[in-house]
């Protein structure tokens, strides 16, 4: 088991975390994103 940093990003506006290739957030539409990292285990 070994962590992995994986790249996501959240929306500035609803805040709703999705993946780093997403262009639109599927939540509200805006397209202001704030990268950020998360920990998955493997």
């Amino acid at each position: 088991m070994k962590a992995v940093k994986v790249q996501f990003k959240s929306c500035d506006n609803c805040h709703k975390v999705v993946k780093s290739n997403v262009r639109k957030c599927p939540e509200c539409g805006k397209r202001e994103f704030t990268d950020i990292y998360l920990e998955e285990k493997e």
